[in-house]
């Protein structure tokens, strides 16, 4: 949804106008509750009309993260959306967690995703790309099997030249590029100044690919010509290639809530004292 997203967008901005006749109402209204065709004229198509239902507990749809403030109050939503809103009608329904552990859990899981966020933005402008780059997100909690799904999506530079010249790149390829990403604190920028000034720790990509693993759950990372999911990888077919990185996750809410996250983050002594979790 991130990668049809943006391409919608990249033919509008080369002046192209995208029309899309016949959508059916279940596939075509899905995606445009979703925010995808933004940039889209739909004709002739069967799609539910009236005031959107709130469902900030299940959905996050199609966001455009232009800047650090804006991971920081998208990660709000996509944290609500992979692990629910507490409420009191949850609680009279005896959830198994605690208010307060809720609350904590989801503060732990937001904090992971404003990193992935701030990760894919800063990431994707290096190497020429400032100003150029685009990154994107989106979210969905399916209550028939319990699974959530993630996506954050970059148009940047990729991570085979975000990591030129690092100790951990054993090979010029972006299949190496995506093995030496997902080690600890790899793909900080160290060299880009102080966290108030836009660096990322390096923690977000690693632990939602711990939380993923301790889950057993998805994830698919893919940029350039490769892609890895879970423990199996390759090159893309037919030549095919994305310019910058794009990642997908789907795991169980249940496990997600029962996870000790803070047990996973590749900190140290540098974890935010509200963060703590003893």
């Amino acid at each position: 949804m991130t990668l049809l997203g943006e391409s919608l967008v990249q033919l509008a901005d080369y002046g192209q106008r995208v029309r899309v006749i016949g959508l059916d109402r279940s596939a075509g209204g899905y995606l445009h509750r979703m925010d995808v065709f933004r940039h889209v004229d739909l004709v002739d198509s069967d799609l539910p009309s009236g005031r959107r239902h709130d469902r900030r507990d299940a959905l996050t749809e199609l966001k455009r993260i232009e800047g650090q403030d804006d991971a920081e109050v998208i990660s709000w939503g996509l944290a609500d959306a992979l692990i629910g809103m507490r409420s009191e009608r949850l609680a009279v329904a005896n959830d198994s967690m605690r208010a307060s552990e809720h609350e904590h859990q989801k503060n732990l899981i937001r904090y992971v995703l404003s990193e992935l966020l701030n990760n894919a933005l800063t990431h994707a402008q290096r190497r020429g790309f400032k100003g150029k780059a685009r990154a994107w997100t989106a979210a969905q909690y399916y209550p028939s099997t319990d699974k959530v799904r993630l996506a954050v999506a970059d148009t940047g530079c990729g991570l085979l030249a975000t990591l030129q010249g690092h100790a951990q790149l054993d090979s010029n390829t972006h299949f190496a590029a995506i093995s030496a990403a997902l080690q600890p604190r790899v793909s900080c920028n160290r060299n880009l100044g102080l966290r108030e000034d836009t660096v990322n720790e390096g923690i977000g990509l690693t632990t939602v690919h711990r939380i993923v693993d301790r889950t057993l759950g998805d994830m698919l990372v893919l940029t350039g010509n490769a892609y890895q999911r879970r423990r199996a990888g390759g090159l893309l077919p037919n030549d095919l290639a994305w310019q910058g990185v794009a990642i997908a996750v789907e795991l169980r809410r249940a496990s997600l809530r029962g996870l000790r996250v803070a047990e996973l983050l590749p900190l140290g002594d540098v974890v935010p004292p509200e963060l703590r979790f003893e």
